[in-house]
This record gives structure tokens, sequence and C-alpha cells, in this order.
């Protein structure tokens, strides 16, 4: 048996010392940061190898219900996972998302519910409630599956006035989860986009993946809702209800989506760009030249490392541990004047730049938002970098 985190530094050791291994799991930290559980679930296989038994086997119990594990976990021979919640005699059914965002047309409410028992769940009444608003709809469920229903409000009142909102299911035998409470941020471009410029059918091969669990993980503690588009959808995409956008190797701009991203950052946006193999240099340096931060260039292949320079943007710690994020591939691009340079590699190339633009600012990386490039989307700094983004949103100008 192993504790499934080490401890930093060590490598993780079996043993059949029950009592240690339980003091060791009580020491365990919760902490914000996102935990890759197939990564880990690897390093437990690995710490099997010096066993004498010739067959070794990974046993992981869990519910199923977290978000490290919104996917089935890779099949591998060598694991077998346990949803300790098969079989059980009471359904459960779970408000697993809940958000508002207020557009052109009104306030957009969106309630998640999920069905983690065997049998269909027909006829759920779903609820949502804002401001003494109240809206509700009648769901089936498939068994394991997930159903989505948005509601549109009128403008009423005050456009800029904050309101909080409960969504909610009738109650069943696990009622800590039939409800879920949302804030609406004042003034229209609360939301955060993310476009996922290389969607996948298995969502965590998805260009977006890490960054959509972020921002899930930033929309549980603060509310603010999070949507994730593909670009095709993004080309038509009305941006007034966000106040971030990111955009993952986002191939395809429009010309007419280049004129809406100025205008977006210039009324106070933060854009942040991730590149990769699906954009153009020509063609982002000529439809966003009054928006990116710097040129780009051609694509490095060489191994390096990431130097947070003064990393007066982020706190120690998070300094500390950018140092050892690896990068594989990454743009050259050459700084365009009055930009400012937050990370670099380890060569001294441009890593994350910034530049303010009208009342918002635009982020440009030299690499990718997934695990392609770089390995920053599964260190523990990406998140904190993330959240940094979003929060200096803004005051980025």
């Amino acid at each position: 048996v192993a504790p499934l985190v080490a401890k930093p530094g060590e490598r993780l050791s079996p043993s059949s010392d029950m009592a240690g291994l339980r003091q060791e799991a009580g020491e365990i930290k919760l902490s914000a940061t996102y935990a890759d559980n197939e990564k880990r679930l690897a390093d437990v296989y690995a710490a099997l190898s010096d066993s004498p038994p010739e067959k070794k086997e990974v046993l992981f119990l869990t519910d199923m219900q977290k978000n490290g594990w919104r996917e089935t976990p890779a099949p591998r021979d060598w694991l077998r996972v346990v949803d300790v919640t098969d079989g059980e005699g009471s359904p459960n059914r779970a408000v697993s998302s809940a958000s508002a965002g207020r557009g052109k047309d009104g306030t957009t409410l969106e309630i998640g519910v999920s069905n983690f028992s065997p049998e269909e769940a027909r006829d759920l009444l779903a609820r949502v409630s804002l401001n003494g608003h109240d809206v509700n709809a009648h769901l089936d469920v498939g068994p394991g599956e997930k159903a989505v229903k948005e509601f549109t409000l009128p403008p009423d009142g005050d456009a800029a006035a904050p309101g909080h909102g409960t969504a909610s299911i009738d109650k069943d035998s696990l009622p800590i989860d039939d409800a879920r409470y949302f804030v609406l941020t004042g003034g229209e471009g609360s939301g955060i986009l993310i476009i996922d410029g290389d969607p996948r059918e298995e969502a965590r091969l998805g260009e977006a993946y890490y960054l959509a669990r972020a921002g899930e993980t930033i929309s549980e503690i603060s509310g603010v809702p999070v949507s994730v588009k593909d670009n095709e959808a993004f080309l038509s995409e009305d941006l007034s209800p966000y106040r971030v956008v990111f955009l993952a190797n986002a191939g395809d701009i429009l010309p007419s989506t280049a004129d809406a991203l100025k205008e977006f950052v210039t009324n106070g946006g933060t854009l942040v760009i991730f590149p990769g193999d699906r954009i153009r240099p020509s063609s982002y340096n000529t439809l966003l030249k009054d928006l990116l931060p710097g040129q780009l260039l051609t694509i490095q292949e060489a191994g390096t490392f990431v130097s947070p320079g003064s990393g007066r943007d982020f706190s120690g710690d998070v300094r500390e541990r950018l140092g050892s994020v690896r990068v594989n591939r990454y743009f050259s691009i050459y700084p365009e004047e009055g930009a400012e340079t937050i990370l670099s590699t380890a060569s001294g190339d441009p890593f994350l730049l910034r530049k303010g633009l009208g009342g918002g600012g635009v982020y440009l990386f030299a690499s990718t938002a997934d695990t392609a490039w770089n390995d920053l989307p599964i260190s523990p700094v990406f998140l904190p970098v993330v959240k940094e983004l979003m929060d200096t949103s803004g005051n980025s100008g």
C-alpha cells in the first residue's frame, strides 16, 4: 500500500505499516492546485517496480465524482478502478454546475445535473432562482450522464446590480449535493470564455482540457461562470458577457473576429493567447497586429525551462516552482515596443508577454495550453498562474 501523494522530493514508497500510512495520509495538506490523477497512479505503479511479485496491480477506490475524474481513467492492464458507488441501493443525483452571466439580450442562467446512479432519472425537477426570479424544467438524465439546461431572463431593473442565485433539484438520499449557489457579478462582462482550437472526442486530449479544469476550480470558489467553446462557435461569439477570453491554439481568425477582440480588450477585457500547431504566425501577426505584445516568429525545438525573472507578478512559492517547468517546443517572439516580458525561457527567449490596450490587456504565451509542447499545465503552478491572469483582468492596462 502507498499513499497517493508523496512529500516534496520524495519517491512513493510501498509499505505494510498501516498505522504509518494513516499518519502520512493525515498529514496531506489540501491545496488549490490541480491534481493529475493519471500521473499519480503511474507514479504508484512505478513505486512497485522493485517488489518481488511478478504481477503487480494498482487498485484505486473512488466515487468518480471529483474534478480529476470527469472522464473514465485511461485503461491499463495493471489498473483496477473500483467505483465505490456502484450497486448502491439509493440513487444519487446532484447539481454538478450552476452559473449566470449577463449579455445584450438579458441574463443567462445554466444548471447542470449529473446522475451518478445506474438507473435513468426521468422527469427530474430542476430549479434556478436569481433575485426573486424562479425558473424550472423537467430533465431526463441517463445513468452516469449529465444534463444541462439554459434559461434566459429578459433585462430587468439595474443591469449592473450583482445577484446571488440557487440551483437545486429535489432532495435524494444524499441531499448535500442537491443544491449549488452562484454569484452574478455586477455589470456586463463577468464570465470567462475558453476557446478550444483543437477539440477531441476524448476531452482530456483537447487543447483546452487543463484550462477548463483550472477554470472550473476557480469558478467553484468565485462563482464566475466559465464557458468552453470550439473555434467555429467563437467566430460568431458575442464577447460582451465575458471579462477574460482564452484562445488555446485557435487557428482560424477572421478580420471581424480580430475587430471584436480589439473592441473587447479596449473596453476593459483581458485576452490570453496560447499558440500551437494550428495557428499561422503570418495570419496572427497581420490580423492581431494591434493586440499582440510581440510578433510570432518560428518554432524552436530546443528543450529548456521557464525562468521567472523578477517574478513580481507571482508569489515566492509560485516563482520557485516555475523554474521546474520544462518547455520542449515554443514560438520565438519579437516583443513589441512597450510590451512587458513576464516570464522567459532559460535560454532568454520570451515565454509570457503582456501589453496594455485601452482599459484592458493582452497576454501572449510562447507555448501551448496542453502538454504537447510543455508541462506547465500539469505542474502545481498552472492553476495559480491562470488565476493571476484572471485576477488582473480589469486593470491590465
